[in-house]
């Protein structure tokens, strides 16, 4: 009970934190629903099938970018401000701290993707159930605990260095344009579509297109090896502060 109170508070005040930050609102909120209508008006046309194809791109585009770049970063700044030094000390595990920011963040995505399913539903007929948003959240909580934990660990990797911000926007782009997110990749190219098949990404996707079946071993894989790897990294962090 104690556990849940204090997850629960910590996620509350970095929701907090989030709505102060007007950029950060800007591209989590606002620039994906301009993608996704501009993308569905130029190619999906009145598509049902094909608008929510899109809708669950964008949303895996989403979560994504909010895992490479709005954890691993914000949490390396928590090392250079001194902060880090604090969170080490802290009573309770580290990991829920950083649990608590993935949880807001999925918090906040949540009331992206319910704005951006009702606009499909208005504007390009998307047709979807309770469990169909279920699916779609499933996969927005994995994807977002997958890709925050491999941008923690890139972002920890030398915590002296801002190079990890060139290998984490190459990893990005490899995964987002090798993945079925906006396009049947294996149709246009097999062997593109076949790595892009290992990545974490298509395996996202598949959670939420009932359709597509889903390899929950590679799934496991990519949750489980950058959250090992995050916390030996952070273990043996020191702090100059």
């Amino acid at each position: 009970m104690k556990f849940i109170k204090t997850l629960g508070l910590s996620t509350y005040y970095q929701m907090l934190i989030f709505t102060r930050l007007k950029q950060a609102v800007f591209f989590t909120l606002f620039f994906p629903i301009f993608l996704y209508i501009v993308f569905n008006s130029l190619w999906g046309q009145t598509d049902e099938a094909y608008a929510f194809y899109l809708l669950t791109g964008v949303i895996s585009m989403l979560i994504a970018s909010d895992g490479f770049f709005a954890i691993g970063p914000v949490v390396k700044q928590f090392y250079s401000s001194g902060f880090i030094k604090y969170v080490k000390k802290m009573p309770v595990n580290v990991i829920m701290h950083f649990l608590a920011l993935i949880l807001s963040r999925f918090a906040i995505l949540a009331l992206e993707i319910l704005i951006l399913i009702l606009l499909g539903t208005l504007l390009f007929g998307v047709t979807t159930d309770l469990q169909g948003i279920g699916l779609i959240l499933t996969g927005t909580m994995a994807g977002l605990t997958i890709f925050s934990f491999l941008g923690l660990s890139l972002s920890f990797l030398d915590l002296k260095s801002s190079g990890e911000k060139s290998i984490t926007s190459i990893l990005y782009f490899v995964m987002l344009f090798t993945s079925e997110a906006f396009y049947p990749t294996k149709m246009l190219n097999p062997i593109i579509g076949t790595l892009g098949d290992y990545l974490p990404m298509n395996a996202i996707l598949s959670i939420m297109r009932p359709e597509v079946e889903t390899n929950w071993i590679l799934l496991a894989v990519w949750m489980i090896i950058p959250a090992i790897a995050f916390i030996l990294l952070f273990n043996r962090s020191k702090v100059t502060r």
